[in-house]
């Protein structure tokens, strides 16, 4: 078991009869709890022949994994402690920019 607060999503890929023409990809997927289904959904068997078709399936099952972790709790509360003080340094900024124009806040 790996322990982190930060891996949310785990895809594992396991490679049969490796050296082979008949190479196959065996796919697993878990996420926490608080990460939401993201698609697209594994088949049963969860086992892909070596194609175009499994790199694009691959790649989607990892993006929208990314981008499900995000809506986790963990990182929705980093998101919006992140956004809170983006928001209040551009204020403070603005307001000073504002204050050093002949306090009127006109240039």
């Amino acid at each position: 078991m790996i322990a982190s607060n930060f891996l949310h999503a785990y895809v594992v890929v396991q490679v049969e009869n490796a050296c082979t023409d008949n190479v196959l990809y065996k796919v697993s997927v878990t996420a926490r709890d608080d990460v939401p289904f993201f698609g697209p959904a594994l088949p049963d068997p969860a086992v892909f022949k070596k194609s175009p078709e499994f790199h694009e399936f691959l790649l989607t099952k990892l993006i929208n994994a990314e981008y499900s972790c995000y809506k986790a709790e963990k990182f929705a509360k980093l998101e919006e402690r992140t956004r809170f003080a983006l928001l209040e340094t551009l204020y403070e900024e603005l307001h000073m920019n504002s204050q050093s124009h002949d306090g009127t806040g006109r240039r």
